[in-house]
């Protein structure tokens, strides 16, 4: 018996190798990162992503004051801080 045209039969041939998945410096970092694994959390748990912010991608003044705008304003849920954080936004 024949497989149809559109099956493709594979051999576990341990000489072949499949191509290696190449990622980029960015990406290493983005999947390695811990704060990518608490917002993958958080999503998972049912928060949107739009809804998470971390204060350390809000450097220096103007960018603290819109991100503390966008709490006031109910735009951001969950913010998250690290302790090393100085400034306004840090308890």
């Amino acid at each position: 018996m024949t497989a149809p045209a559109h099956v493709t039969e594979t051999v576990d041939d341990p000489s072949v190798a499949p191509d290696p998945v190449v990622e980029t410096e960015g990406e290493r970092k983005t999947r390695l990162s811990v704060y990518h694994e608490i917002k993958r959390l958080l999503v998972a748990e049912g928060i949107p992503e739009h809804e998470i912010a971390f204060v350390h991608d809000y450097e220096g003044p103007a960018a603290q004051t819109e991100l503390s705008r966008k709490l006031n304003a109910g735009e951001i849920c969950t913010p998250t801080i690290k302790f090393q954080t100085k400034g306004p936004l840090s308890y």
